[in-house]
């Protein structure tokens, strides 16, 4: 993610706001859920239509009263709540009293569109004190006018294959027309090295530098941000921020000061803030960054327009170091049984990338201080010198295991399995995220559907370092007792462990259960692997019964997937982990969700095994206090698939007999709302 601080400007006729004495917080968000609340008329100007939910108004009084005392809260809010009025009206009122931004937090995009789209255009028309939003982005995600020109008018060199120049015309049609310049805006989803040649990067647009918000969309979004009382962001945005105001002392960040934080699907943010806390670098980002520099297989990219042999040939040396070096990691991974493969002795792996890329970079040096050379190619030049700088100290600060508590493995990526990704994770977030978030001078509200184990909120808040935090636990508004039907097994599954028998058996459920619903299912699995010889044993099945099967990782994405289940109501998804979670299907399209396996995590995982070793170190019992919990909550999310309106009704089918016969499937029997349960 590309970060740089700008100085913003501000208008001098803008009104200081917070200037007017203001009533207690709870006073005010009490009066708008009042008997006449404005949401009464929510339909009037484009909201849904009024309903009353007492779970909404007490939810908004509780942040509301913490924002007042200065206090930390978490929210589990089930589906059908109104969490995000319950939270963005207090966080408005806040804001608007004391002259200071509130962030709201998401992981998914889908949300941030629900919130700068339907939800804050109607609180702008039914609060009566006037407020501004805006979307925090990173800058990489907006288009530069002034590399868009010149890569097309006069540097299409500077593209690393001339196949991208049909995109780059496109995106320049785009580019005449687009008030935002947002990459979200376009109506195609260009390539990476595409978008990569004429994103915003820092120090290379001069109408950046002369801070020319007419023409530089970015500084634009920056200044509208800065003006803004409510910012919506993602939590990788708002985590980077975070570490960095920790690192300059406050001097530095990308958002502006805010009073309080609203981290909404905060059932995300521990491994969110983890990953991008750690290190992540993969071996298609080296590609395409030397491909940028220079391409030997094409003749392309940024020094293929000089006299600059012996940059080019240091650009080939690097590459081919690169190659070979990356390829005897291939070769030292695919010697392990497991995958990922875990890295734990600092140089056990010799760095063979220092001398040439030291090379290459001295020459980019040499290049850069020729004052003969394009002012316009040196600030290019500059920033690929920079993140090449970045990249190595990177694959270094891995090799050497420089970061403390912290897990490192090594993962092969791509079909072939030829191509790597290291990473490293801090173990425990906890303590980092006590220091840096908790303990700070901003109320914090994290709120999602799931993430209480036995109706408390101690796991959660321990893994996040909020253990100071109220809770609150919200009732559910659906009527589950005639929405769920719940079916367990009992004596008809074997153990799991068994996968020969298991298999089998559970093919035979599945069949049985589709058929009772006609197909509209999700069927939840926890591994590739089973998922897959499932599907191929069910081929001739799902043919027979006309039923569609879509399987994850075949031939369509995520979102093309549930696009076609929703258009052919009697289609069946078979899903691994990113369909227990975020996935909306309301209405009779999802009528039955099969869980295959209780969703324990894969104890092998080097982070996993981490956690686990960080736990048993501390005295702890690490299947009571990580992977039960874990578990428990992915279960809770799987089955919040099905409901998702007063409207829906379906079944839940557990196929996974240690539900019933062993001691801690009460837990996830408990953790569930009380619904109508039969046996098989």
């Amino acid at each position: 993610m590309l970060i740089s601080m700008i100085k913003i400007p501000v208008d001098d006729d803008v009104d200081e706001a917070g200037s007017e004495p203001d009533a207690q917080l709870t006073d005010r968000v009490a009066a708008f859920f009042g008997d006449d609340t404005p949401l009464q008329q929510s339909a009037a100007v484009g909201g849904r239509p009024y309903e009353e939910r007492p779970q909404q108004k007490a939810m908004a009084l509780a942040i509301a009263d913490c924002m007042d005392a200065g206090d930390h809260l978490c929210v589990e809010a089930p589906t059908g709540v109104g969490k995000s009025f319950a939270y963005l009206v207090p966080a408005i009122y806040l804001a608007t009293a004391t002259g200071k931004a509130v962030v709201i937090s998401t992981q998914t995009i889908a949300l941030q569109e629900q919130l700068m789209q339907r939800d804050i255009p109607v609180l702008q028309n039914l609060i009566e004190r006037p407020f501004s939003a805006a979307l925090a982005k990173g800058r990489e995600n907006y288009i530069c006018g002034h590399r868009l020109m010149k890569t097309c008018d006069r540097h299409q060199e500077y593209l690393p294959s001339m196949d991208l120049l049909p995109e780059v015309e496109r995106i320049r049609k785009w580019y005449n027309d687009t008030k935002e310049g947002s990459r979200s805006d376009l109506s195609f989803n260009p390539g990476r090295q595409t978008w990569s040649a004429v994103c915003s990067e820092p120090g290379i647009c001069p109408h950046e530098a002369d801070g020319d918000t007419q023409t530089c969309h970015f500084l634009r979004a920056r200044r509208k941000l800065f003006r803004a009382n409510i910012i919506v962001t993602n939590h990788a945005l708002f985590s980077i921020d975070l570490m960095m105001r920790e690192e300059s002392n406050g001097e530095q960040s990308i958002l502006p000061d805010y009073v309080a934080v609203i981290i909404d699907e905060a059932h995300t943010f521990r491994d969110v803030a983890s990953s991008h806390l750690g290190i992540h670098v993969s071996t298609y980002a080296v590609t395409a960054l030397l491909n940028r520099l220079y391409n030997p297989h094409s003749g392309r990219g940024m020094l293929s327009g000089l006299e600059a042999a012996e940059a080019q040939a240091a650009t080939v040396e690097a590459r081919t170091a690169a190659d070979r070096f990356f390829a005897l990691i291939v070769d030292w991974v695919g010697q392990h049984s497991e995958h990922p493969v875990t890295y734990d002795t600092p140089g056990h792996i010799p760095n063979q990338l220092q001398r040439p890329w030291e090379n290459l970079a001295q020459c980019l040096k040499e290049i850069i201080d020729d004052e003969s050379i394009d002012a316009n190619l040196v600030l290019e030049l500059q920033a690929l010198r920079t993140r090449l700088r970045d990249t190595y100290d990177r694959i270094s600060a891995f090799l050497n295991m420089e970061r403390q508590q912290c897990v490192y493995w090594i993962e092969l990526l791509g079909h072939q399995k030829q191509h790597l990704a290291f990473n490293c994770v801090p173990i425990d977030i906890s303590e980092t995220l006590r220091e840096i978030m908790f303990n700070r001078n901003f109320a914090v509200v994290m709120t999602s559907a799931t993430l209480a184990v036995k109706h408390r909120l101690d796991y959660f808040l321990q893994y996040v370092g909020g253990e100071s935090s109220r809770q609150l636990v919200l009732d559910s508004p659906f009527d589950f007792k005639e929405q769920l039907d719940l079916y367990v097994p009992f004596n008809s599954m074997p153990d799991p462990k068994d996968t020969e028998n298991y298999i089998p058996a559970a093919s035979e459920q599945i069949q049985h259960f589709i058929r009772q619903t006609e197909g509209k299912a999700f069927v939840l699995f926890t591994s590739y692997s089973m998922m897959n010889t499932i599907a191929e044993s069910l081929e001739s099945f799902f043919a027979a019964s006309r039923i569609r099967l879509l399987v994850q990782g075949r031939d369509l994405q995520r979102t093309q997937m549930l696009e076609q289940f929703r258009d052919d109501i009697n289609s069946v998804i078979f899903g691994t982990d990113s369909f227990w979670m975020g996935v909306d299907v309301p209405g009779e399209a999802l009528s039955n969700v099969i869980i295959v396996k209780l969703p324990f995590q894969v104890p092998t995982h080097p982070l996993t095994a981490a956690r686990k070793a960080h736990i048993e170190m501390d005295g702890g019992n690490a299947f009571r206090d990580y992977f039960l919990p874990e578990a428990v909550l992915k279960f809770r999310q799987g089955v919040g698939r099905l409901i998702r309106s007063r409207e829906d009704s379906g079944i839940v089918v557990v196929l996974d007999s240690r539900i019933v016969r062993t001691n801690y499937g009460s837990i996830f029997l408990e953790s569930i709302p009380d619904c109508r349960r039969h046996i098989f």
